[in-house]
């Protein structure tokens, strides 16, 4: 696949870096912003980075060795590429899985397991309400060959993910909404059997994520119930499930991704917000952080910029956690809707 590119510009790019702004600046030229101070984090914001690629449809990112991969669906095409972490320059981004006439894929998921990336997606056909059963897809790329394997179809649900969790990949995914339940395993699935799960909260599932979190795997859900969402963290340590409490009982949450810090969990959601008459709906990024057992809880707004901020994804870099998403000037769909492109961030954890 070595030479074929979703076209992104390094050049555009590197204006997302995070380095400390030097100390003499040309007058026009605005001061690198500071970062906020919350829990002992460093939130950095995001830098406005415009994506020359075909508009992303979905983002993803996982981190390993050293190595931070971005995954994007762009016009179609699952697309594969790397960040630079120091200052979040693209070096490479390959076209994986083609796009196929008729076909629509979103809700991308990235993990690196060895040297094998692995991509989930879901996938139907083109004008398939987002609620509606869409397959599960799953294909893994060989990062020193630069080969991918034959996607394969994992599950029919409505929301799925994975992770990197000793040393395997493990897949979650949402069963029937009247069965209230969700599933998980890791793969390939022949090495273990498929857990499935009805949490006792009411509503309906409508979104997951999962987060490699130590000896166990994190998995924070959202509920819809009388048209009120929630957001709830879970744990599995391989036998059952624990820790069940919820982070957020009000707004419209969309998917939500986590990821570990040390013995605390990180959770990531977006936040539609209300708009008056003649103004455009905003989704704002909010930022969860709970401990190891979940009994500290505490949230704060990562972004709030009156845009319609999407797929938020979170990938762990020893003290560092960096984020992207997707980012509308309306929500997509809408007249006059435009992709803004990829925004990538980070949370600093370190002294």
């Amino acid at each position: 696949m070595r030479g074929i590119w979703c076209l992104l510009a390094v050049g555009v790019l590197a204006t997302a870096g995070w380095a400390a702004a030097p100390a003499a600046l040309p007058p026009t030229q605005p001061a690198t912003p500071e970062p906020q101070t919350w829990e002992g984090l460093k939130l950095w914001p995001p830098r406005p980075v415009r994506n020359t690629a075909p508009a992303p449809s979905s983002v993803a990112l996982a981190a390993a060795d050293q190595q931070l991969l971005l995954g994007e669906i762009s016009a179609g095409a699952v697309c594969l590429g790397e960040l630079e972490p120091a200052t979040a320059v693209a070096m490479w981004l390959h076209s994986v899985v083609p796009a196929a006439p008729g076909r629509e894929r979103t809700g991308l998921s990235l993990a690196i397991v060895g040297k094998t990336a692995w991509l989930a997606w879901l996938e139907a056909p083109a004008g398939t309400p987002a609620d509606a059963p869409h397959s599960l897809m799953l294909t893994g790329y060989d990062l020193a060959a630069q080969t991918a394997s034959a996607p394969t179809e994992v599950a029919t649900t409505r929301q799925g993910g994975l992770v990197a969790h000793n040393q395997q990949l493990w897949l979650a995914w949402l069963d029937p909404a009247e069965s209230g339940s969700l599933s998980l395993c890791s793969w390939p699935r022949g090495n273990s059997a498929v857990v499935t799960w009805s949490p006792a909260e009411p509503g309906t599932l409508t979104g997951l994520g999962l987060a490699d979190f130590g000896p166990d795997l994190g998995l924070p859900f959202v509920t819809s119930d009388r048209g009120q969402t929630s957001l709830w963290q879970a744990a599995y340590n391989g036998h059952r499930f624990f820790g069940i409490r919820k982070l957020r009982g009000s707004g419209t949450l969309g998917n939500p991704a986590a990821a570990r810090v040390g013995n605390r969990l990180l959770t990531l959601f977006t936040v539609a917000q209300s708009a008056p008459a003649g103004h455009t709906m905003a989704s704002d990024l909010v930022l969860a952080v709970t401990d190891e057992v979940g009994v500290q809880l505490d949230s704060t707004d990562y972004l709030a910029d009156g845009q319609v901020n999407l797929s938020p994804a979170l990938a762990p870099m020893e003290r560092l956690t960096y984020l992207a998403y997707d980012a509308w000037s309306a929500p997509p769909g809408t007249p006059g809707a435009h992709n803004l492109g990829v925004f990538p961030g980070k949370i600093d954890s370190g002294p």
